[in-house]
């Protein structure tokens, strides 16, 4: 991993300092779940990211995945829905038992095989809340099963990105066996039948601040289109966020904010034409 860069202005230094860490095939499953949503949200900012790498000159380190991982976060994928999937099956096959057995006690069928220790009448009353549990624990699971489904799905945006930008080696056979409904970010976020908010909480809040940091800094080097900023703004200061924001002035970024250096340069320019204006 490369070292980390000290930088005054805390976009650059939030940006540059930001590590993709590439999915391997024996990564754990919440790096699978880390690495996919990171990769759903950075093609969802591939304008933005063209933009600041146009402003800056700056390119990621393991922005665009290989195809290899890839195939490492498809194969993953499969996996973990997989496993969840048995989880709802095996339960619904123990409902359907306690069910049938629920069923045959109140026709009779059947008697309290503990009748010394509670009576029939209770045994049934027990037999429903057993069986009303149950189908919590389905639901809960079910729910669980949706979750990782649509973080798998999150895929299907990824691949779509690379096959758009041409990437060498990925082919549209890559989409054939993800799922085409993506799942809502927010639900990952809930701790509600669900173990891995955490980790998920972690990726999204790291990328959101990425993806703020990179558009302020687009947003400053964009002239004003509103007519009060227009008439407030001088308009070469977009100019000097533009220049502060080059790769080739990190030493500059080192000593000076992007602001502190606008503000100065501003301020000089200002006091130049004021005086121009008698001469």
């Amino acid at each position: 991993m490369n070292e980390i860069l000290f930088y005054k202005d805390e976009n650059l230094s939030y940006i540059f300092n930001y590590k993709f860490i590439p999915f391997e095939e024996n990564g754990k499953n919440t790096g699978f779940m880390i690495r996919t949503i990171e990769l759903y949200k950075l093609a969802r900012m591939k304008d933005s990211i063209k933009k600041f790498t146009e402003i800056t000159g700056f390119n990621f380190d393991n922005l665009i995945p290989s195809v290899e991982e890839i195939k490492f976060l498809i194969k993953r994928g499969r996996s973990v829905v997989s496993n969840y999937s048995k989880f709802p099956e095996k339960q619904e096959a123990e409902l359907n038992s306690l069910v049938d057995i629920l069923n045959n006690a109140q026709n009779g069928k059947i008697k309290n095989p503990n009748s010394y220790s509670i009576s029939n009448r209770a045994w049934i009353t027990d037999m429903h809340h057993a069986v009303e549990r149950k189908k919590d624990s389905i639901k809960n699971e079910k729910s669980k099963l949706e979750k990782i489904n649509g973080l798998y799905g999150l895929l299907y945006t990824v691949i779509e990105w690379l096959l758009s930008e041409k990437e060498t080696g990925f082919r549209k056979e890559l989409l054939e066996t993800i799922p085409r409904k993506t799942g809502y970010l927010n639900a990952l976020l809930s701790e509600m039948n669900w173990d891995y908010s955490r980790p998920c909480k972690l990726i999204m809040s790291a990328t959101d601040e990425l993806e703020h940091c990179i558009n302020k800094v687009i947003n400053q080097c964009a002239a004003p289109t509103d007519k009060y900023t227009l008439r407030n703004t001088p308009i070469y200061k977009s100019d000097y966020y533009r220049f502060y924001y080059k790769k080739e002035n990190h030493h500059l970024q080192q000593i000076l904010t992007a602001d502190e250096y606008v503000e100065a340069m501003v301020n000089t320019r200002n006091r130049t034409q004021n005086k121009l204006s008698y001469m």
